[in-house]
């Protein structure tokens, strides 16, 4: 998945990911990461696809977002991403934050700052990576709250900023000097 993370890398991250599916078909692992690979590449259709793929294997596999809940939210699908998020949230035992984001696009901010306020709420009794609020807050317009959060995640070191990076969710923010300053400060594996 990391390979996924940078727009340059994202074809040998496909590479990578078609050839553990070709070495093991039934493993629903390989077809997620190239689900996500496909998210980043902003190949949507495509992740729509080879999500029905994943599911075919296993159901109920999830794992920090949905990516097909990302790729009809960038569709402009959203009723579609809000169906495909309240099945993974049933999953995960609670909201997600990219169900956030969609509320939040849909207009239904009220439901988004639910959300928010949750995950808030549950970051007192676990962790809960500061990126999940961050993504929230860039989805409602609040760019200097979400900077203060994704300061807390490169302050945390938190895995999930690396991987997730480039993802659309931070669209809206990528060209402000302030996430220019954060990628620079990011040292993703080698």
């Amino acid at each position: 998945m990391i390979l996924c993370q940078s727009a340059k890398r994202v074809q040998e991250g496909l590479a990578e990911a078609d050839q553990a599916i070709a070495l093991d078909p039934l493993s629903p692992l390989p077809s997620w990461t190239r689900e996500f690979c496909l998210v980043a590449a902003h190949r949507y259709d495509e992740a729509i696809a080879q999500n029905k793929k994943t599911q075919d294997l296993d159901r109920n596999l999830f794992y920090a977002d949905s990516y097909s809940g990302i790729a009809y939210r960038q569709k402009g699908m959203l009723n579609e991403s809000l169906a495909e998020y309240q099945r993974a949230s049933q999953i995960a035992g609670q909201p997600l934050p990219g169900m956030a984001v969609t509320f939040a696009r849909m207009g239904r901010s009220a439901e988004a700052r639910a959300i928010l306020r949750e995950i808030l709420d549950l970051s007192t009794r676990r962790y809960v990576a500061p990126e999940a609020a961050a993504i929230i807050d860039i989805a409602l317009g609040q760019k200097d709250q979400a900077f203060v959060w994704l300061d807390k995640a490169l302050e945390a070191r938190s895995a999930s900023l690396v991987y997730f990076i480039g993802m659309p969710q931070y669209d809206p923010v990528r060209a402000d000097p302030r996430f220019v300053a954060l990628l620079g400060k990011i040292k993703p594996p080698r």
